[in-house]
C-alpha cells in the first residue's frame, strides 16, 4: 500500500511537472488584422491556427471570424466595421486608373482612414485602456500593407511586433528594415517587369521604387495623426515605427521570384496559407469534379473581383471558348451568376465561393485560369496546375509574367481576351504537356526545404519570444540613411582626395616658382660676368 501510495505521488509530481513545463511554455498572441482584404488575411489567419493548435492562446481582431470555432482560437470580430472587399469590386474600379502608384495612392488615399479610424471601437479602445494582465500577452502578430498605425501596441503592450504580409517587401520596408535591394535585378513587384531588365525597364524600376517610397511617407503622415489621437504623445512617428518590428513574414520565395538577400528578420514563407489545407468540398463540387473525366478548368479571379462586371464582349468570348473545349469541364466562381449574361454553356458550373486549394488538388483538375494574385498562384504551382493568367492591376503583371517565363502560365492581357485567344492559351495549357511538366517542377523546387514552411514560421515566432524584438535586428537599422550609405565616408575620401590634389598642386606651383626664381637668377648672374 505504502508503495502504491508513492507510486500515486510521485505519478502525480510527474504530471503537475509536465503540466507545468507545457504552461510555462504557452504563449498569449494577440493578433491584429484591420485591413478587411480576404486575401491579406488568409496567411495569418493559418499561422495564428497553427500556434491555436500547438496550445498557444491566441486572441484575433480581424473582418474573418472563423465560422467553425476550434480550441485556443478566440475571435474579436470586426465584421462590418468598414465596407466589405469580398466579391465586392468591379472591374472598373481596379482598371481606371492605369498607372499602379497613382492607383495604390487611390487605395490609400480611400482605406487609410478608415482602417486607421478602427482605435475608436470599443474592441480597441478596451485592449489600450485594459489590456489583459492574467496573463498579458507575449506576442503581436499583425497585418502591415497598410496599418503602421496599430504598430504602437507593441511599445504599449511592451511586448515584440511580428508582421505578416501576404506580398513581397514593399519599397518602404526595405528603406525601414536597411534591407539590400538592388534594382538591376529585382523588379519591384507592382511593375509588370522580369528579369532580364533592359535599360529603359531597370530606369522604371528604380522610379517606381522611389515613387512608392515617397507615397509611403505621405501616408505615414496620416497614419502618424491617427497615433497621436489614440496612442498620445511619446511614440515616434509612424514611418519610424517600423523599426520596432522584431520579425516580418513575406510572400517570397526564390524558386517563384529568383535569389534576393534577406536580412534575418525578413523571412520568406511562400505557400504558408496552404501547408494545413484540409478543406472538404461541397457536394455539388465534388461530384463536379470526380465526374470531370476529360479534365475541368478551374476559373476564378480570387476573393474581391467580380467577373460578371467584365465587358460582356469578354464574357462572351469566354463562353464560346467553353464551349470550344468541351468534352472539357469549367468550375467558375462568380459572386452573382444571375448578373451574368445569358447563354453560359452546359459544360460550365458556377459557383458564388470556391475551396480553391481543395479544386485545384483534385486529379481531374487541369488548368487554372486566373487574375494573378499571389495566393491562388501559389495554390496551383503547389498541387502542379498550369495557368493562364489575365491580369487585372497591382502585382498581378508581374506575377504573370514571371510565370509565363518559367513557361507554367500563359499570360492574356484582359482587352485582348477574344474568342481566338483565349480558346488558343486554354488548348495550349491542356495539351501542350510541357507546361504541366514546368509545373512540376517548379512545384519539386518550391516544396524542396529542409523544413515545411509552418514550421519555419513557427520556429522563429517563438525565436522572437526567447530572444526578444532585438535578437534579428541590424545595427543599421538605428542609423541614419546617410551613414548607412557611407555617404560621409565617401565625403570624407572625396575631400581628402581633394585635398591631396591640392597640396600636391601647391607643392608643384611652389617647386616651378623656386625652379623659376633659379633659373632667374642664373641668368642674372651669367649676364652679369659678361658685363
Amino acid at each position: 500500500m505504502l508503495l502504491s501510495a508513492k507510486s500515486t505521488t510521485l505519478g502525480l509530481i510527474m504530471i503537475w511537472l509536465c503540466c507545468t513545463v507545457q504552461t510555462s511554455n504557452v504563449l498569449r498572441i494577440l493578433g491584429i488584422f484591420p485591413f478587411q482584404m480576404k486575401s491579406q488575411f488568409v496567411m495569418g489567419e493559418e499561422l495564428l491556427k497553427a500556434l491555436a493548435a500547438k496550445g498557444h492562446q491566441v486572441d484575433v481582431y480581424s473582418h474573418f471570424p472563423l465560422k467553425n470555432p476550434i480550441p485556443n482560437y478566440n475571435d474579436i470580430s470586426l465584421e462590418g466595421t468598414l465596407p466589405a472587399l469580398t466579391n465586392n469590386v468591379t472591374i472598373e474600379a481596379v482598371t481606371s486608373i492605369p498607372d499602379t502608384v497613382q492607383l495604390m495612392d487611390s487605395w490609400y488615399r480611400d482605406l487609410c482612414h478608415p482602417i486607421c479610424d478602427l482605435l475608436r471601437m470599443p474592441q480597441f479602445q478596451k485592449l489600450i485602456r485594459d489590456p489583459p494582465k492574467d496573463p498579458p500577452y507575449d506576442i503581436i502578430i499583425m497585418e502591415f500593407s497598410m496599418t503602421h498605425c496599430f504598430i504602437p501596441f507593441g511599445r504599449h503592450l511592451n511586448v515584440p511586433v511580428i508582421g505578416v504580409q501576404a506580398l513581397p517587401l514593399y519599397p518602404w520596408q526595405y528603406d525601414a528594415f536597411r534591407n539590400p535591394v538592388n534594382l538591376a535585378s529585382e523588379p519591384n513587384f507592382v511593375t509588370s517587369y522580369f528579369n532580364p531588365m533592359s535599360f529603359p525597364e531597370r530606369i522604371g524600376n528604380f522610379i517606381t521604387h522611389n515613387r512608392l517610397i515617397r507615397l509611403a511617407h505621405k501616408y505615414s503622415d496620416i497614419q502618424n495623426n491617427y497615433i497621436l489621437k489614440y496612442f498620445g504623445e511619446g511614440f515616434p512617428h509612424a514611418a519610424d515605427l517600423l523599426k520596432d518590428v522584431a520579425l516580418m513574414f513575406v510572400v517570397e520565395d526564390f524558386s517563384l521570384f529568383g535569389a534576393k538577400a534577406f536580412m534575418p528578420k525578413i523571412v520568406p514563407v511562400a505557400g504558408l496559407h496552404i501547408a494545413n489545407q484540409s478543406e472538404t468540398l461541397a457536394k455539388q463540387v465534388q461530384e463536379w469534379l470526380d465526374e470531370s473525366t476529360n479534365g475541368c478548368v478551374v476559373f476564378t479571379f480570387g476573393s474581391m473581383i467580380k467577373i460578371e462586371t467584365l465587358p460582356r464582349h469578354i464574357i462572351e468570348a469566354f463562353y464560346k471558348s467553353f464551349e470550344n473545349i468541351a468534352p472539357v469541364r469549367v468550375l467558375m466562381k462568380i459572386a452573382k451568376p444571375e448578373l451574368l449574361p445569358a447563354g453560359l454553356p452546359s459544360n460550365v458550373l458556377t459557383q458564388t465561393w470556391l475551396q480553391q486549394g481543395a479544386v485545384l488538388k483534385h486529379e481531374n483538375t487541369r488548368a487554372f485560369v486566373t487574375h494573378g494574385g499571389l495566393m491562388g498562384t501559389q495554390e496551383s504551382i503547389y498541387y502542379e496546375v498550369p495557368m493562364i493568367g489575365i491580369p487585372i492591376f497591382f502585382d498581378q503583371h508581374y506575377t504573370l509574367n514571371t510565370y509565363a517565363s518559367k513557361k507554367i502560365a500563359i499570360k492574356l492581357p484582359l482587352y485582348e481576351v477574344t474568342e481566338a485567344t483565349f480558346t488558343h492559351a486554354l488548348r495550349q495549357i491542356l495539351q501542350n504537356p510541357k507546361y504541366r511538366e514546368n509545373v512540376q517542377k517548379v512545384s519539386r523546387q518550391m516544396k524542396d526545404r529542409p523544413v515545411s514552411v509552418m514550421d519555419t514560421a513557427l520556429f522563429w515566432v517563438q525565436y522572437v519570444h526567447r530572444h526578444g524584438k532585438d535578437a534579428l535586428k541590424s545595427a543599421s537599422e538605428d542609423m541614419p540613411w546617410w551613414q548607412v550609405s557611407l555617404l560621409d565616408v565617401y565625403a570624407s575620401l572625396v575631400t581628402l582626395s581633394l585635398l591631396a590634389v591640392f597640396i600636391c598642386i601647391q607643392l608643384l606651383k611652389l617647386i616651378f616658382k623656386i625652379l623659376i626664381s633659379s633659373t632667374r637668377k642664373s641668368k642674372t648672374s651669367e649676364i652679369k660676368k659678361r658685363n
